[in-house]
Order: C-alpha cells, then structure tokens, then sequence
C-alpha cells in the first residue's frame, strides 16, 4: 500500500511538473479594439470625418491566460503588453472621399476657425496630416474660444460610435451634392456607409472588438510601429 501511494505521489508530481512546462511554454496572443469614437465636422465645401481606434495588444504564456480568466471573473483586467492609437481622417468634397490614416495619435476634440481644423490646443490639421501649433495661433485659438468665435459656418457631431441607437443617418449638402454618413451598431461591430454622388456602396470604415486569437506573426505586425514596441525573443 505505501510503494502503491509513493508511486502515485511521483506520478502525480510527474504530471503536475510537465503541467508546469507546457503553461510556461505556451504562447497565446490576443487583441482587443477598445475606445472607438469618431466626430464629424463640416460646411458647405467639405465634411471630416476624424475616427479613433485603439488596440489593446496582450502577449501572455499558459499562467498568464489562466491569471486573465480569474482575473476578468473577479472583474480586473489583465495588464496589457502593448497599445497602438491611430487615428484614420475622412474628407469628402467636389473632388469625392478622401482618407488617411496616422498611426500613434490619440482621438482629439476638433474645433474649426475660419478654415482651420485644430485638434484641440495641440495641433492642427494642415491637409495631408496633423502640425504642431505655432506659439500665434495658439494664441488665436485662445482668443476665438474665449470670444465664442469657434465653429462659426461650421456644424459637428461627435461621439457618433456610442450612440444607442443601432443606426444613424448624418444628411449634409457638401458642394452642392447631398450625401449621407450611415453610422451602424450591433453588438461589438461598427460600420459606416457613405451615400450619395460619386460615393462608394460598400463601408467605408468597419471594426470588430470582440477579442481575437491572432498568430505570432499577425500580432507582431500588428503592433510593431506601437510605442514602446519590443518583439519577443
């Protein structure tokens, strides 16, 4: 009876050692679109359409999942290994739709002044990309906000991805053609649909942010112009 049980102590410390190995070798990576949020701006020349996305990036081994089930049961959150913010800018005017996208920028609160879209009191939009404010027209900025003379000839709609309703029409007259942003909700996906002249028929901009399993390769891709990005050894 006692070699019966020292036999299966050693197996039992044989299975819970190799247990061990295979959760400290495993390798899962996930992904997580969080903090999407978009504002319109816009007059009767052109409307903008500025869209920030953030991916929350966890590279974890067996312990690190199991510490992220109890974890989110227990209602924390495990800490993430990386982030990456961007920011994807649509203009729509005479000459049709119009989109770029810039990599680690944060979302900001746009106002316009006469024909300048400045990203809160930190930079401004110049065409082709976001510019630092000149020491002048932070000046002037300040003085248009405290005159109320902000978003004259200029309307806006923001936080249009958090809306409660499942779909939401934006009808605007843009150089003479009348279009419509379609902003549709379910569940975690998001998409939206421009109408109109010369507008295309499928999405212009979708996202899904329910959890995905990405690869080795596909998560490294994705995160590897992040701050702070360090690939795994």
């Amino acid at each position: 009876m006692r070699n019966r049980f020292a036999r299966l102590l050693v197996s039992a410390l044989v299975a819970a050692l190799a247990a061990v190995a295979v959760l400290r070798t495993m390798r899962l990576y996930y992904v997580v679109d969080a903090n999407n949020d978009g504002q319109f701006l816009w007059n009767d020349r052109e409307a903008y359409l500025f869209i920030g996305r953030t991916q929350l990036g966890w590279r974890m081994n067996g312990f690190d999942f199991l510490y992220g089930l109890t974890a989110n049961y227990a209602g924390t959150v495990l800490p993430v290994s990386n982030k990456h913010p961007s920011v994807t800018v649509m203009r729509y005017s005479s000459a049709g739709l119009e989109m770029q996208t810039f990599d680690n920028r944060a979302l900001g609160q746009y106002i316009a002044v006469e024909n300048t879209i400045y990203d809160g009191m930190v930079g401004r939009w110049k065409g082709s990309g976001f510019q630092p404010t000149s020491h002048a027209e932070y000046e002037r900025l300040g003085e248009a906000m405290r005159t109320g003379l902000t978003m004259v000839g200029w309307q806006e709609s923001p936080h249009i991805l958090h809306r409660a309703e499942p779909e939401t029409r934006f009808e605007m007259t843009i150089a003479g053609r009348r279009i419509a942003w379609v902003v549709k909700r379910r569940d975690e996906l998001r998409e939206i649909i421009l109408e109109g002249a010369d507008a295309p028929v499928e999405p212009v901009w979708h996202v899904d942010s329910r959890s995905q399993r990405l690869s080795r390769d596909a998560y490294e891709r994705r995160f590897a112009s992040s701050p702070r990005w360090s690939p795994e050894r």
